[in-house]
């Protein structure tokens, strides 16, 4: 699996652009992975949390609960429905969302690992502001 892991990590550098430029390795009962991404903004002033205006429009890319519902099929038992189990297992990030967002303004940007509702929340409370979502045009 390790052998696998380092493929996986080689080929998704490669899609993003990055490289792996160190590791620990430490024996114990459970294994941890730990990843530290840096990047160059060439010139461009980072798009944080905390940039959210009155106003603003809340915009996702990708398809939100996928990973989730594939990993609810997973831990059932069940291998399907597959683009779910899929998305779980084999994660497609964006990578080229961020840059083509804060290239048309945006003024605020996270991941949505916490899930939408959550991570607003975190953009909100970084910013200072309140996120009025409207269920009903997501």
């Amino acid at each position: 699996w390790a052998a696998e892991l380092m493929d996986g990590l080689r080929d998704e550098c490669q899609v993003a652009g990055a490289a792996v430029v160190g590791g620990d390795v430490v024996g114990g009962d459970t294994i941890t992975v730990s990843i530290t991404a840096l990047g160059d903004l060439r010139n461009h002033e980072p798009v944080t949390r905390g940039g959210a205006r009155p106003g603003d429009v809340v915009a996702v890319t990708g398809w939100l609960g996928w990973s989730a519902a594939g990993y609810a099929v997973l831990s059932r038992g069940f291998r399907s429905p597959r683009a779910f189990v899929e998305a779980h297992r084999r994660p497609e990030p964006p990578y080229h969302a961020g840059p083509a967002a804060a290239g048309l303004g945006a003024t605020a940007m996270t991941d949505v690992s916490d899930g939408l509702v959550a991570d607003l929340g975190h953009i909100a409370e970084a910013s200072k502001c309140r996120i009025d979502l409207r269920s009903g045009l997501i």
